[in-house]
């Protein structure tokens, strides 16, 4: 009868612990959503074990301490790691300065996008440029409207704007919605607000993967396209940074347990994350984060004084992981715009951290397409080297 029980006790506490780990599971990777709320999936665990548990005392009175420690210990423990060790306090992100002149749309889509138009100066030309910053989660900057405001002087109107969960955009209620297929879908609905057939695109970085994601779905609406700094055509995933000509200023990030714990679970259940690290505190964490790490690695090595230290606010690190997840399972867009007639201009600086081979498939999806290498310049093309890369555009949009 001894050996019973203690064989019974020893079943009762895998199958507790089998229990919590398969619900933990599920949730971590997102196929519980049913219980995709932080208090539930503890008050769940809490319970299972609490009923096994009382299950296992029954036959086990000599042993209520540790059977209580088996059964109800953990659970206790892991609901006080996750809402008291990993709970973010309730900071408030800083408010973002305005865009010169900046104004709202309302997209169908739902998206409400904050944007500056720049109008063109002498001889008007009927396509418009639309600016598409990179990130994802990024947003407009004052160097962004002061390169692009020398484009007016060409004949183009110049949009930029901010994507939507960014900036002064606004903020989507789900996380799970903030996707390739949403900023594409808001690009359109641009396209169709501003009444353009056509227009011109330049995207930096993954601004890049937008535009042609873009182009993919809705062919024939964009007249030439500039490509700065271009991240991969699809799924960035497979990337393999390589930091070793870009600068370093060496500080710390700041990142704590909450932040760490929302960042990794946010891939697979960003609801999860979010119960761990509001929307606001996420921001106002990425707001605190210093400049010089936010884009040192931008610049070339030796290129230190250069890196901006006035405060970068706005960015939202959420947008960043949804939409590069979203890209592993968004259709590639190399297949449909192989062959597409499009002139394209590449323009990659010289020690770029994104490798070359990324920008060679620009080259080898467009016919119409060259590179130029902007020298001494790294991610951050036009504020490494202003003139080089305005006399490149200036070039391929005047042809």
């Amino acid at each position: 009868m001894k050996v019973f029980r203690l064989l019974l006790r020893a079943v009762l506490v895998l199958l507790a612990l089998l229990l919590s780990v398969a619900l933990g599971a599920a949730t971590f990777y997102g196929m519980a959503p049913f219980i995709d709320n932080m208090v539930l999936l503890a008050g769940a665990a809490l319970l299972v074990a609490g009923f096994v548990g009382g299950l296992g005392t029954r036959w086990a009175t000599r042993h209520r301490v540790a059977t209580r420690i088996a059964f109800v210990g953990w659970p206790l423990l892991m609901l006080v790691a996750i809402v008291v060790m990993f709970r973010a306090p309730g900071k408030q992100p800083i408010p973002v300065p305005p865009m010169p002149d900046m104004q709202y749309w309302a997209l169908d889509t739902g998206s409400r996008i904050a944007y500056t138009r720049i109008p063109a100066l002498g001889s008007v030309r009927r396509t418009p440029i639309v600016f598409l910053h990179g990130g994802p989660g990024w947003l407009i900057l004052d160097s962004d409207f002061a390169f692009c405001s020398q484009l007016s002087k060409l004949g183009f109107d110049v949009y930029l704007y901010d994507q939507v969960g960014s900036g002064r955009s606004s903020r989507l209620p789900d996380m799970r919605q903030y996707g390739t297929a949403r900023q594409v879908a808001d690009l359109e609905a641009i396209r169709l607000k501003i009444a353009a057939d056509k227009m011109v695109i330049i995207g930096q970085s993954w601004g890049n993967t937008l535009a042609v994601d873009y182009m993919a779905a809705h062919p024939g609406h964009v007249e030439k396209v500039i490509f700065c700094s271009p991240g991969a055509m699809w799924d960035v995933s497979r990337l393999r940074f390589d930091y070793s000509h870009s600068a370093s200023v060496g500080e710390d990030p700041g990142f704590t347990p909450a932040i760490l714990a929302a960042l990794l679970l946010t891939p697979r259940n960003p609801t999860i994350a979010k119960q761990i690290v509001s929307d606001p505190a996420m921001e106002a964490f990425m707001d605190a984060m210093p400049t010089s790490v936010k884009v040192e690695n931008n610049y070339c090595a030796g290129d230190e004084a250069r890196i901006p230290r006035e405060p970068i606010v706005g960015s939202n690190n959420y947008v960043n992981k949804v939409v590069f997840t979203s890209q592993k399972s968004y259709p590639d867009p190399r297949p449909a715009l192989r062959g597409d007639p499009t002139p394209v201009l590449v323009l990659r600086g010289a020690c770029d951290f994104v490798p070359l081979a990324f920008a060679n498939e620009y080259l080898a999806t467009f016919p119409q397409a060259r590179m130029v290498q902007i020298q001494n310049a790294g991610h951050a093309l036009y504020e490494a080297q202003p003139a080089q890369v305005s006399d490149a555009m200036a070039s391929f949009l005047s042809n």
